[in-house]
């Protein structure tokens, strides 16, 4: 099949992954970021500028979702995700970074940083 504009924009290429987060008792999904997304992923925190935004929450809050792909988190529930288990939060942003292909340049930074 030959694709056009219209096939690809209704391609569904976002799909999401189950993870589990024990901690939490249960699991979420991971998704894949939108160009966009990872366009302002990016703009966000590839700068060394002083910020307080943290990249883990970002992830957490952007890139997971239910098993439909709908939002779990929205940009209100930073403040008390901030008090959630570090490690546990970081463990969901490494999944949602392996879901888009980024965690080996991730995981690069991390250890020049």
């Amino acid at each position: 099949m030959t694709l056009n504009a219209t096939s690809i924009r209704d391609a569904k290429d976002i799909s999401p992954t189950e993870v589990e987060v024990p901690e939490w008792g249960g699991s979420l999904y991971v998704r894949e970021m939108s160009v966009k997304q990872r366009w302002d992923f990016q703009k966000r925190f590839a700068s060394e500028t002083e910020s307080d935004d943290r990249p883990e929450l970002w992830l957490l809050i952007n890139g997971t979702c239910n098993e439909d792909g709908d939002a779990i988190f929205q940009d209100g529930d930073r403040e008390w995700l901030a008090e959630k288990s570090g490690r546990v939060v970081e463990s969901v942003a490494l999944e949602v970074l392996r879901a888009n292909g980024l965690a080996d340049d991730a995981l690069d930074e991390a250890g020049n940083g």
